[in-house]
């Protein structure tokens, strides 16, 4: 796995989210509950952002007063308006703040949460090898939360998915697990051999070669790998859910359709402070209107290529925004001073 994957934010957020598991049993309510964690964690900085916008914009007409006055020195004119936000304790760069800390988070989750889904994958496999009644941990209709809520995702994944895993999650396993997973990996190539040169017509230069690779194999390592593998492991819930996908592509459609609805929420409330106080644009307002319908697709795509758990994340993640907009509005609205007014 990448670093942007698997480094120390994101194994400190698996760290949390196993914390969590313990005292609810559920990964969904632990990644829900860490969500919420982070949210009320970043409230602060949130209301400070909303505040000091808020402020901003109370004091846009003095600001475009001063602009006027000194219209003939810009520079002037921006020493002056600097002057005038830095005595009254507005900051213009406040609201970058939490957008800045919302990116790293954003991809510590989904290091986190990959992690995780790496890690229980290969647990279940192994369990599997020891245990054939284990099934995948579910949820609603999600047959295996670790897989994509999708109508075109299989339950379990492939060999090859297997193998990539088993390879990017070395340094995380146990020993038993690590061994026991990649007997799994090379008894599954081995018995790819042995399917093969059975294919394969009997005397052809192909077969030769296959064949010589099994020679150089002993017979009760082939015989073992043949009956033990990836496939023969993974079959019982293969065939449970035999014609059935993971899932019916919901949690896309919902993380979509709740990140639209921030957006657009997001830009009502600009909408009714520019014209409050009538500015022409809010400071730090986010979103273009364009982008209220390029998140949404992107969110979309995204979450349908990755688990269950970081579509639940990105949904809560959005409903508590929602949420706190007219919470952190009140708290504004409820301290909000009177508009300064400049002297020089």
């Amino acid at each position: 796995m990448s670093w942007i994957s698997d480094n120390f934010i994101s194994n400190f957020f698996v760290s949390i989210i196993n914390w969590l598991y313990g005292l609810t049993g559920s990964y969904i309510l632990s990644v829900a509950l860490f969500t919420l964690l982070i949210k009320l964690l970043l409230s602060p900085l949130e209301i400070k952002q909303r505040r000091n916008t808020q402020r901003q914009m109370a004091v846009s007409n003095t600001v475009r007063e001063i602009n006027r006055r000194y219209k003939h020195d810009p520079r002037l004119a921006q020493q002056k308006v600097t002057e005038f936000y830095k005595k009254n304790n507005i900051s213009t760069g406040a609201g970058c703040l939490p957008l800045l800390l919302q990116m790293p988070i954003l991809f510590a989750m989904f290091g986190a949460v990959s992690l995780l889904s790496n890690y229980q994958s290969i647990e279940l496999v192994v369990g599997l090898a020891k245990d054939p009644t284990l099934m995948p941990a579910s949820f609603l209709w999600v047959h295996n939360i670790w897989r994509p809520d999708s109508g075109s995702s299989a339950v379990m994944p492939n060999t090859a998915e297997f193998v990539t895993t088993v390879a990017n999650m070395m340094r995380h396993l146990s020993g038993d697990t690590l061994m026991t997973a990649v007997e799994l990996v090379t008894h599954s190539e081995i018995n790819q051999i042995a399917l093969t040169a059975a294919k394969l017509p009997a005397g052809s230069f192909f077969s030769g070669l296959a064949n010589a690779s099994l020679a150089s194999i002993p017979a009760d390592t082939v015989s073992t790998a043949v009956s033990m593998n990836y496939g023969t492991v993974a079959a019982p819930v293969q065939v449970a859910y035999e014609g059935l996908n993971n899932g019916f592509y919901v949690f896309p459609v919902i993380a979509a359709l709740t990140t639209y609805l921030s957006s657009v929420l997001q830009r009502v409330r600009n909408d009714k402070l520019n014209a409050a106080n009538n500015a022409e644009n809010v400071p730090g307002s986010g979103l273009s209107a364009s982008m209220e319908y390029i998140m949404p697709i992107i969110t979309f795509v995204w979450t349908l290529k990755m688990n269950v758990c970081f579509a639940v994340y990105w949904i809560v993640n959005n409903l508590i925004t929602v949420i706190q907009m007219p919470v952190i509005s009140w708290l504004i609205e409820r301290d909000r001073k009177k508009e300064i007014v400049y002297t020089d």
